[in-house]
C-alpha cells in the first residue's frame, strides 16, 4: 500500500514538473529570444513585467543578445529597466558599449548612474570616488577622468577590449 502511494505522488510530482517546466518553455511562457525579451522589456503592459523582461534579457549570454539590450536601454524610460541592461553589458564584458556606459553616468536617474559607475570601473579596472547622487558638477571632474582613461587604454590587452 505504502509503495503504491510512494509511485503515486512520484507520478504526480514528474507530471506537475513536466507541466509547468513545458508551459514555462513554451513560446507564450518561457524566456524567448533576446529579440523577445527587448520587445517586452519595451512593451509589456506593466512596468513589473517590463522589469522582469529585461532582467532576462540582461542574464542572456553572447554578442546575439548585446544589440537588443542597447536597443533597450536606449529606448526605455524604465529606470530599473536601464539598469539592468547595464548590468546585462558589464556582465557580458562588453566593451564595444563602452561610450553607452560612460554617457549614462549623466543620465537623469542616480540608480541607472550607480549602475554605470560600477560598470565603467569594473572594465577599466580602477576604482574612482564615483556617486551617482552627487550633483552633476560633483561628478563631472570623476567622469572625465573615466572617459581619460578609457581612451588610454581602449583597443589594448590592458582593457580586455579589442574595439578602439
Amino acid at each position: 500500500m505504502h509503495k503504491a502511494l510512494y509511485v503515486t505522488a512520484a507520478s504526480l510530482a514528474a507530471l506537475t514538473v513536466l507541466y509547468y517546466g513545458w508551459g514555462w518553455l513554451s513560446s507564450d511562457g518561457g524566456p524567448g529570444s533576446p529579440e523577445q525579451l527587448a520587445d517586452q522589456a519595451l512593451q509589456a503592459p506593466t512596468r513589473s513585467e517590463q522589469v522582469r523582461a529585461a532582467l532576462a534579457l540582461g542574464s542572456c549570454q553572447g554578442a546575439e543578445a548585446r544589440p537588443h539590450m542597447q536597443r533597450v536601454f536606449m529606448a526605455s524610460t524604465v529606470p530599473d529597466v536601464r539598469a539592468a541592461m547595464i548590468q546585462g553589458l558589464v556582465a557580458e564584458d562588453a566593451y564595444e558599449y563602452m561610450t553607452l556606459l560612460l554617457d549614462a553616468l549623466d543620465d537623469p536617474d542616480p540608480w541607472v548612474r550607480g549602475r554605470a559607475g560600477v560598470a565603467v570601473q569594473r572594465l577599466l579596472e580602477k576604482r574612482y570616488d564615483f556617486k551617482a547622487e552627487d550633483s552633476a558638477a560633483q561628478r563631472a571632474p570623476i567622469v572625465q577622468a573615466m572617459r581619460n582613461d578609457w581612451e588610454k587604454v581602449k583597443g589594448t590587452r590592458l582593457s580586455g577590449s579589442p574595439y578602439p
